[in-house]
């Protein structure tokens, strides 16, 4: 099976985000920050693999093959929108658990359930900023 494109991933991405409900803009400026589009992205670090660089059990939890661009589509956007839910709707907690883990985000909102985006270590922060589109991101 060919790689496919950028404008394939696209057009992918957008029909799959507007299936699940999910803003087509955000999803695809979140495989942007994710891998550049490159459905070959791994990192060694986290062992994450693919567009939206899906980590084993996650991929596993979504049902998805991780190694496969378009699992790796569905399986990112289903989980994003499963945080959405899991996070009361509020898609900033969703980006934010999708890049730092849904347990440390429930912690830090225990924590601190006033001032919680503040509490975000910057990596997640600026994360969150880029794919909300957020100035300064």
């Amino acid at each position: 099976m060919p790689t496919p494109s950028k404008d394939e991933i696209t057009e992918l991405i957008t029909i799959l985000a507007k299936a699940m409900g999910l803003d087509v803009q955000q999803s695809l400026r979140q495989c942007e920050k994710e891998s550049s589009f490159n459905p070959l992205a791994h990192n060694l670090t986290s062992d994450a693999y693919g567009l939206f660089q899906l980590e084993a059990p996650t991929a596993r939890q979504m049902g998805v093959r991780r190694l496969i661009p378009e699992e790796n589509v569905f399986g990112g956007l289903k989980y994003v929108r499963l945080l959405r839910e899991e996070f009361g709707g509020d898609i900033t907690k969703a980006y934010a658990a999708y890049n730092w883990g849904p347990g440390n985000l429930h912690k830090l909102i225990t924590e601190h359930p006033n001032d919680w985006q503040a509490n975000l270590p910057s990596e997640t922060s600026k994360y969150v900023a880029f794919i909300l589109g957020t100035p300064g991101a």
